[in-house]
């Protein structure tokens, strides 16, 4: 027997659609030769909630200072080669894990540098 899963999407969905943010994703798409490459920027709007970093973790090796960390919902799936625009600044993307118990991706936590 598993456990149903959606109904906690539905309130992860409504939490960060209430506190979150209006964002956006950007991929970027090469096309072309390797000599003469066309990049295509391809966007799409998510929501997100910004959650700051622990004292602990700050204290990594992998977390610098500015490093930011998102919650997204799972409207769009961020890849690492993307990149977050958030109020005028882009922010590249160091890491991207779903929080997915079960088979239900609730939500992406992104790390991301300005």
């Amino acid at each position: 027997m598993s456990f149903d899963y959606s109904g906690l999407k539905e309130t992860a969905d409504r939490l960060i659609a209430r506190f979150g943010k209006s964002a956006t994703l950007v991929t970027l798409t090469n096309s072309g030769t390797d000599y003469d490459p066309t990049v295509t920027e391809s966007t799409t709007a998510i929501t997100l909630v910004e959650i700051g970093y622990s004292l602990t973790n700050r204290n990594e090796s992998l977390v610098q200072v500015g490093d930011k960390i998102f919650l997204v919902q799972a409207a769009a799936e961020p890849a690492t080669d993307d990149k977050i625009r958030l109020d005028g600044a882009d922010y590249n993307m160091v890491d991207s894990q779903p929080l997915s118990p079960g088979a239900t991706v609730m939500l992406y936590e992104v790390q991301a540098r300005a």
